[in-house]
């Protein structure tokens, strides 16, 4: 168009740091039909040699949909990030895990594009993936971590406490300690139809996933395997039309899609 103005950018003048510059990843709490998610690198069965690096940016209008992500973005200090309200301010706050220092940082935003210091919360060894969901029907978003390294193979809840600080992390094992299983992928979602969320982890090691049914009040029940054929990025969706929650899993060129009976099997 001729004339048209080219569209200008400021810099970014404040980088929060929380550990070694490695990525951000934006993906948004997933709830029964809601397949819409940013794409995540893949999870080898050695998730410490693997830096996945990229940004997903919330584009605020219309609600629930994400900008193209961007890759390669060193200044951004985090292996997986989160975006909700953790306060209730009405503002955006982060919450990132780092997988080198074992911990969940929280960063609440001041509504201006700057943030508060960060809040640090630890995990268990080598935390790769992160999701956000209201696991205890209080109103407020609470945190899941997955924690990929061996001996850790566990996902780390953490409770929000409603004014944007955390209770300590409770742990559930995923499957013997000391062997390969590498939970790395998480997502969050309504399995069996009783209005509570529950978490899937895709766990590298041994290709299969663990299902972990939330009881409503912020805990879960013992973590219940299946035979995934892969494992890698996921998203969750009614796939099938038949009102259940599905899964796909996808690695490097294979699709793997796990349909839902809606009871918390597949």
């Amino acid at each position: 168009m001729t004339g048209a103005r080219r569209p200008r950018f400021r810099a970014l003048q404040k980088t929060h740091r929380i550990g070694r510059p490695q990525c951000l990843e934006n993906p948004k709490p997933l709830r029964g039909r809601n397949a819409d998610e940013t794409e995540r690198a893949p999870l080898q069965a050695e998730p410490e040699r693997l830096h996945h690096r990229c940004i997903a940016v919330r584009n605020r209008r219309p609600p629930n949909r994400w900008q193209m992500p961007l890759r390669n973005s060193p200044a951004l200090p985090t292996d997986s990030a989160i975006e909700p309200d953790f306060n209730g301010d009405g503002i955006p706050d982060i919450a990132v895990c780092d997988f080198d220092i074992f911990q969940m940082s929280v960063l609440i935003g001041k509504g201006d594009g700057t943030f508060r210091a960060a809040v640090n919360y630890p995990t268990q060894q080598g935390p790769f993936d992160i999701v956000t969901s209201d696991f205890n029907g209080d109103g407020y978003p609470d945190i899941a971590v997955a924690n990929a390294a061996t001996p850790s193979n566990s996902v780390s809840v953490f409770i929000n406490r409603g004014d944007g600080t955390f209770q300590p992390a409770v742990n559930y094992s995923i499957g013997e300690p000391n062997t390969v299983v590498n939970p790395g992928n998480l997502v969050v979602a309504d399995f069996n139809g009783d209005g509570v969320a529950d978490i899937v982890t895709a766990n590298g090691g041994d290709h299969t996933m663990s299902l972990l049914l939330g009881k409503g009040d912020g805990t879960f029940r013992t973590p219940v395997k299946f035979n995934a054929g892969i494992a890698g990025p996921m998203a969750t969706g009614d796939f099938n039309g038949d009102g259940a929650a599905d899964i796909v899993l996808i690695l490097n060129k294979m699709v793997s899609v796990l349909l839902g009976n809606g009871n918390g099997t597949f």
